[in-house]
């Protein structure tokens, strides 16, 4: 059967207490549900609810998804997504209905859908970005009228970094000013999610070096898949591809992008700081406008040259003294 013709199952069911949704999740572990969404929320409101503790890049700790939590809580209709999409779904997928409705206080609905809406409902959330006249960011199933040299395509997976969030906007943004008049031939992208600003590195600086450096395995898988989109192999041999916990500092970079959140900023100083050659350019950002002070503060080695901001996300280009 062909995913066009293919189908799947999703039983919405409405809960409002603990105990009710490990109801819920015995009984799916019992009919060998294919999967649980708890709740779905977009970057926006992650940020309008965390506020300073918003992050940008892999990795929040047990605060920030207790907010989230307490959040998604006290909203109106609060439903757990249970869903069926392998072998036998259908039946699955009516047997965990009816033992669910057949609880006093359970609400649930059970929906059918074409293998197609599954798509839908995730790839509704990207749209091509304009950067600049020269730069843009394009979903890897929006691939028409693509222009190769100034395009890039991105497939949304585990890393961040799909062009939408402010802090990655902000990074190309002084990215594009500045590679006009800097000669820069080795690039690092320390905290790379996606790899989005290594390639628009690699893509508009031909015949360059670069690295990409993740602490989540997951996205550096997700940086190979969108390399793999934009570049043969005569131009990906030799860049490297390197987990944080393999990452030593071998060599000085004329650029590095560090977009990852202020306490990583902090701890990580002295490896971004013997990253950047004499006169090279650092772009700092996943800091909030009032922590742009404390990153100013520690990078000691380092000249301002410029600061911009979108909403309440700032980023900042500096120059190695």
């Amino acid at each position: 059967m062909s995913n066009k013709e293919q189908k799947y199952s999703v039983v919405l069911v409405n809960i409002s207490s603990t105990d009710e949704k490990a109801v819920v999740e015995t009984n799916a572990y019992d009919c060998e549900a294919d999967g649980i969404e708890e709740f779905s929320l977009d970057e926006k409101t992650v940020d309008e609810v965390l506020g300073q503790d918003s992050f940008t890049a892999s990795g929040a700790d047990s605060k920030a998804f207790k907010e989230i939590e307490e959040f998604v809580k006290g909203r109106k209709g609060n439903f757990l997504k249970v869903y069926f999409c392998k072998n036998n779904y259908s039946d699955r997928s009516k047997v965990f209905f009816e033992k669910i409705t057949s609880r006093e206080g359970l609400e649930a609905e059970l929906l059918v859908l074409d293998w197609e809406d599954w798509n839908a409902e995730w790839r509704k959330y990207f749209n091509k970005i304009e950067v600049s006249d020269e730069l843009r960011i394009v979903p890897e199933w929006q691939q028409e009228n693509l222009n190769p040299e100034n395009d890039i395509i991105i497939y949304p997976g585990m890393g961040f970094g799909t062009g939408d969030h402010q802090t990655t906007y902000l990074c190309l943004k002084i990215f594009e000013d500045i590679r006009r008049r800097t000669d820069i031939k080795s690039v690092l992208d320390f905290g790379c999610g996606s790899g989005i600003l290594g390639i628009a590195a690699l893509k508009k600086l031909r015949g360059i070096y670069c690295e990409f450096c993740d602490i989540d395995t997951r996205a550096l898988d997700n940086c190979v898949q969108n390399l793999t989109l934009n570049f043969d192999e005569s131009i990906l041999n030799g860049q490297r591809i390197v987990s944080r916990k393999n990452f030593t500092v071998e060599r000085e970079f004329d650029l590095v992008f560090a977009n990852i959140l202020e306490p990583v900023l902090l701890q990580e100083k002295d490896v971004i700081d013997r990253s950047v050659k004499i006169g090279g350019d650092l772009i700092v950002s996943g800091i909030l406008r009032e922590q742009c002070e404390s990153i100013r503060s520690e990078y000691t080695n380092f000249e301002e040259s410029n600061v911009v901001f979108k909403d309440d996300w700032a980023c900042i280009h500096f120059i190695k003294k």
